[in-house]
């Protein structure tokens, strides 16, 4: 018996929220350098479903090898398969995984194939994976990149480069895949410890674009619980979502993400590839690209359906931060609806968010270093709105002190009917601009500071009563004054 003192019953998965230990919302003020998950109550009791198969039963060991420990994940995972459901428990402790073999020739599926860790697949009934406490961690020497699959040695061929046969990929943690029942993941950290990779050619369009994941979900249909996870250096994501043939009118298939933490990952901390809802509360997206392994886009989260859709995301209270590619970014795919709640984007190098995709909605978020590239409609419909939005170049915000970009707003072009409603821009660092705007962009009573002698063109159709303080020269050139604009005490419209 493992420390969760494990009972052969079964629970329903409505009750789920309650194993997640959710706690009322932590305070904002002062956050944003702080942790996601900060000021969360003690989690209660983890919930068991069905049968359950402990790793420790199969071999499994914080002493054993990797080899053994991978072999004996994958044993348990295939006996809670065969009985269609369950829970797989693995008791505290750091496990050291990852087995890679050589093909040896062409045409065995690519150079290095990694074993199968966690491999939970087509269960018609509900499937907790529970971790609290425990380490998954891939040992060093995980062969990533392009090799050659008769002897192994490295191969650096011209790029574009997708000759699979030269592949070698790194272990997915946990594989979920084709399940109908509800599905749950709690308590891991998965460490893909890319420090240790042995690197290989680089494959794709840039940089190593190859499987080497925290946790992949695919195809799934009776949702996703990922609750209490931290995922970080992996050579590809911490976490996808994939779901292949979706449309605006498929059925919702929820999944739902708590105090995950996606940390320094080579590709995205998250990609979104396909699905009909996500909701994800609390959950920090960070420094991807910042490791030994970087892929574009390097991003914080990538919405990007292919052949499928993205629709109903909803991110609350979430942090996108020192990302060496944007924050958030959206700009393939067939994505829409997306809502972001008290979130915070802080671009270092890069910007804080890219959202070029309809019917994007920003509200009560804070912004340090520089937006780009919304989502235009001349008629406001589905162009990308920010509410009660906070965008501040101040380089205190800023984990590394540092802040991306000459200006809050880089939005002088395809920003028509972009709404800015009772937003607060505050440019305090000398070298930060206000922002070069398309005159088409509204702004409903907002207000505008800016310390540094830079000049700004924060250009738009002006409703309502706007005030603009600035110790540079501001430009206004094109714009329409439907309400007042007061601009340094002087009153404009």
């Amino acid at each position: 018996m493992s420390a969760y003192q494990i009972s052969r019953r079964i629970v329903l998965f409505g009750m789920l929220p309650a194993a997640c230990g959710l706690a009322a919302p932590p305070d904002r003020k002062g956050s944003a350098t702080g942790e996601a998950a900060s000021g969360r109550a003690e989690p209660d009791a983890p919930v068991i479903v069905g049968e359950v198969f402990d790793v420790t039963r199969f071999g499994a060991s914080p002493e054993a090898s990797a080899a053994v420990n991978t072999a004996a994940f994958a044993a348990a995972s295939a006996a809670l398969n065969r009985a269609g459901g369950g829970t797989l428990v693995v008791p505290p402790g750091v496990y050291r995984v990852g087995v890679q073999r050589l093909s040896g020739a062409a045409g065995r599926g690519g150079a290095h194939r990694p074993d199968d860790v966690i491999r939970i697949e087509g269960c018609r009934d509900p499937v907790a994976i529970l971790g609290r406490g425990a380490t998954l961690r891939a040992v060093d020497g995980m062969r990533f990149g392009t090799f050659d699959p008769a002897t192994g040695r490295r191969h650096d061929p011209p790029m574009p480069f997708t000759d699979y046969n030269y592949s070698s990929t790194a272990p997915i943690m946990i594989l979920v895949r084709k399940c109908s029942g509800a599905v749950r993941i709690e308590g891991f950290t998965l460490d893909g410890n890319a420090e240790g990779y042995v690197l290989g050619g680089d494959f794709g369009d840039t940089g190593r674009q190859l499987a080497g994941d925290g946790i992949l979900c695919e195809a799934n249909t009776g949702g996703v619980v990922i609750c209490d996870v931290r995922t970080h250096d992996h050579g590809r994501d911490g976490i996808m979502f994939v779901h292949h043939g979706l449309t605006s009118g498929s059925p919702r298939y929820p999944v739902t993400l708590t105090d995950v933490v996606c940390d320094r990952n080579g590709r995205q901390g998250l990609s979104w590839v396909g699905g009909t809802e996500l909701t994800a509360t609390r959950c920090r997206f960070s420094r991807t690209g910042r490791g030994r392994v970087m892929s574009a886009p390097a991003a914080g989260v990538d919405i990007e359906a292919e052949d499928s859709v993205c629709r109903n995301g909803r991110f609350v209270q979430c942090r996108f931060v020192d990302n060496g590619g944007c924050g958030l970014v959206a700009e393939a795919g067939d994505n829409a609806d997306m809502v972001f709640e008290r979130c915070e984007f802080i671009g270092t190098t890069n910007w804080s968010a890219w959202p070029r995709m309809p019917d994007f909605v920003f509200r009560d978020c804070l912004f340090v270093g520089s937006i780009v590239n919304c989502f235009a409609d001349p008629s406001g419909r589905r162009a990308t709105k920010f509410i009660d939005c906070r965008f501040h170049g101040d380089t205190a915000l800023s984990p590394t002190g540092k802040v991306y970009g000459e200006f809050l707003m880089d939005l002088g072009g395809g920003a028509a009917g972009v709404l800015m409603r009772r937003c607060d821009f505050r440019a305090v660092s000398p070298a930060i601009a206000l922002g070069w705007t398309n005159p088409e962009l509204t702004f409903e009573d907002c207000r505008f500071h800016q310390a540094g002698p830079s000049p700004s063109h924060p250009r738009g159709v002006f409703t309502g009563v706007n005030r603009i303080d600035s110790a540079g020269p501001v430009g206004l050139d094109g714009s329409r004054f439907l309400g007042r604009v007061i601009l340094n005490g002087r009153t404009l419209g």
